[in-house]
This record gives C-alpha cells, structure tokens and sequence, in this order.
C-alpha cells in the first residue's frame, strides 16, 4: 500500500485524460512509461491505465496492459481474472458474487492482513476465555466472505480450551458467499460446527434477523474484518452499538480509511 504525492496525481491525470480522449493503445503505453518515470512506485502507471480502461469495457486493451505489469501480484490476478470473465464488476456489484472476491483474497495486502490479524485474534482469545458451560460456543461474523478466514481463526483458537462443538452465525450481503463460507467451513473447521447463515448488510439487519442472533447468546465474540471501513460514521455508530447488545467482545481488525471517496477514476481511488 502505498500513498500518491500531488505531482504524481498530476501525472498520473494525463493518462486518464489519454485513456478519454480514446488515444490508441500504442501512444497511451509511451504515456504510462513517461508517467511513470515520476512515480515512487514505477508500474502503477500501468496499473492504473488498465483499470480504467476495464472500466470503459475495453478489456482486450485492459489485458495487454495489466500484462505489462504482470510481476505485481494485483495485476496477474486482474489479467487472470478478465481472461476467465471477460468482463469487469462495477465497484457496487463487485461482492454479489464470490468469484471478485475469491481474487482479492489472493492478494498481497489481503495475506499480510490476515497473517497480523490472526496473531492478534490469538492474543485476545487467550486473555478472553469463552463463556463457561456454554456448549455450543457461539462466534458471530460480520462480513464473512468465502469462510476462509473465520475458518483460520476457529482452528487457531479452539486448541486453547479444548472446545469441541462450535456455532457460527455468519452474516454477508451476498448469498453466493454464504453460501460457498457455509461450504468451506464445514469442509475444513477442524471440530463439529454449526452453521447459520444471515443474508444482509449488517447496518440494515432486521427486526427477525437480529432475533435470530439473540437466540443464540451468549456469543463469545463478534469477529469483522475489513468489513465496517466504508460505513459513514452516521450508519456505523448505530450499528456499533447493535453489536454491542449480541456480544460485549468485538474483535475489529479494519484498516485505517474512510468513506470520503475521491473523485471517480481518479488516481487516489484505485
């Protein structure tokens, strides 16, 4: 991860201007190689090219370009990705269906991520003991994805008291993800689970959805990760506080952005 100076910004303008203005292909990687003559990070120029020129449907040119910068981590799997799909997801469509997301968890950022994140879930775990007697222990997940990483956390942690039956209540806006979660859970969860799948946004749970979760208590803890970042602080005090009445334990592990999204396809937003 990485953050873009105002001259870079400025320079990395005129290949989104190129890209709009429909300059062929040929003149627009002599514009990338320029750009990046001025960038900390030389290949985000192609990076960023490809991306916008996936989101103008151009993803013949989208390829070639990701393909120049095909060492990034990101970009192999970008390239992979239309190769299979030939198409690109818009930003508010991206997490309906689990294949973008499938791809996300093979990146670089998402792997550090989840290797630090569990170190610290460890960590808590082992100074937070789960309620006493209690037999299933209940853990709620809030933006569970494909299962995998809810998965790690509960074969991390559960050698630490010997537990032998596990609840999840896994909560996701997309019924293709709870789906596959449910799936993989129950493949590779290494004690007897049960699952319980919630289909929402978590700031618009229902009266009958939050019954649900309040018929399962107590709940050792609520475990989100990267999932609550992009709420405005309006909808996510709220809905902090409806955590707050399942579990008194939240786990957070989110990253240090906000909703203030920047301009569309300018460089800052990719």
């Amino acid at each position: 991860m990485f953050f873009l100076h105002g001259t870079e910004i400025e320079q990395l303008t005129k290949i989104k201007k190129a890209i709009f203005n429909n300059m062929p292909f040929d003149d627009l990687e002599i514009i990338c190689k320029e750009v990046s003559i001025s960038l900390n990070d030389k290949g985000f120029a192609y990076t960023y090219a490809a991306c916008l020129l996936a989101s103008e449907d151009k993803i013949s040119d989208a390829k070639k370009m990701f393909a120049i910068n095909g060492e990034d981590t990101f970009c192999k799997i970008m390239y992979d990705y239309l190769e299979e799909t030939n198409s690109f997801d818009l930003a508010d469509q991206v997490f309906k269906s689990a294949d973008p997301y499938n791809i996300y968890t093979q990146t670089d950022f998402f792997k550090k991520h989840q290797g630090g994140a569990l170190k610290y879930i460890r960590k808590f775990a082992q100074e937070s003991a789960p309620p006493k007697s209690v037999s299933p222990v209940t853990i709620l997940d809030i933006g569970v994805g494909n299962g995998m990483f809810i998965t790690k956390i509960v074969n991390e942690i559960i050698p630490l008291y010997d537990i032998k039956n596990i609840r999840l209540i896994i909560i996701d806006q997309s019924e293709d993800m709870l789906r596959m979660a449910k799936e993989y859970c129950e493949e590779n969860i290494n004690i007897t689970v049960e699952v319980i799948s919630i289909c929402c946004k978590i700031q618009e749970i229902t009266k009958e959805q939050i019954e649900i979760i309040q018929n399962t208590k107590p709940i050792w803890f609520i475990n989100t990760g990267l999932s609550i970042h992009y709420m405005p602080k309006e909808k996510k005090i709220p809905m902090l506080k409806q955590l707050k009445a399942f579990s008194p334990k939240l786990v957070l592990t989110e990253v240090n952005w906000n909703h203030d999204l920047p301009e569309s396809n300018s460089p800052e937003l990719f």
